[in-house]
Order: C-alpha cells, then sequence, then structure tokens
C-alpha cells in the first residue's frame, strides 16, 4: 500500500514539472493573421516602450520619418530579409541603422515548420 502511495505522489511530481515547462515553451502561431498579429504587437512595444529596443535605436541615433518596411520571418522566427517599400523623411543612415537592427530580430513564438511569413510593417520615428 505504501508503495502505491508514493508512485501516485511520483506520478503527480512529473505532471507538475510537465505543466510548467509547457507554460515556459513559445506561443505556437498557425495561421498568417495571428503572425501578424503578434509581429506588429512586437514592434510597436520595441518602439514605444522606454525599455524597448527601437526606442533606445531611435534615440541614439535620432531617428526621423516614417518607414514602410517588409519583413519575411522563417519557421524558425527570425527576420531573414528586411526591404524598405518607402522611406517618407527618413535620412538613408537611418534606414541602414533600422534595417540592420530589424534583421537581428527573433521573435518569442513558433509556427509551422518549412513556412515563411512576409509582413508589411510602418515605423513612424
Amino acid at each position: 500500500m505504501e508503495t502505491r502511495s508514493i508512485a501516485k505522489i511520483i506520478v503527480t511530481v512529473f505532471f507538475m514539472i510537465g505543466s510548467l515547462t509547457s507554460k515556459a515553451q513559445k506561443k505556437h502561431l498557425s495561421n498568417p493573421q495571428e503572425v501578424e498579429q503578434e509581429v506588429h504587437q512586437v514592434l510597436n512595444t520595441a518602439l514605444n516602450s522606454d525599455e524597448g529596443l527601437l526606442h533606445k535605436l531611435k534615440s541614439k541615433n535620432n531617428l526621423k520619418g516614417t518607414f514602410v518596411i517588409d519583413l519575411t520571418i522563417n519557421d524558425k522566427s527570425h527576420v531573414i530579409s528586411v526591404f524598405v517599400v518607402e522611406n517618407n523623411g527618413g535620412t538613408a543612415q537611418g534606414q541602414t541603422t533600422l534595417k540592420d537592427a530589424l534583421i537581428d530580430l527573433k521573435f518569442k513564438f513558433k509556427v509551422p515548420k518549412g513556412k515563411r511569413y512576409k509582413i508589411r510593417h510602418t515605423f513612424i520615428f
């Protein structure tokens, strides 16, 4: 009888550990609208938050203007290409700085293997 109690405790502990690790996993997004919405949210937070990467980049490099940019994201959630569609009021140096920062981004979500997503985002500095 005591062996069964110990076994139940061990099984319960494994389930608890499993539930904790599953919460630490990345969010899995499967349709293009979810991916696009998540990318826009992350980029807007990075630009508007005082601790955000793009906000710091804006302050450090005195970025100005509006940039319309196409980002391509692969199945590992890495930005693999950055294409500037439109640059209104920004400098070429600012455009290059922004492109360099964006190409190094990795998002914290998963997408289906073998999929790529192209997202157009407007940055207003």
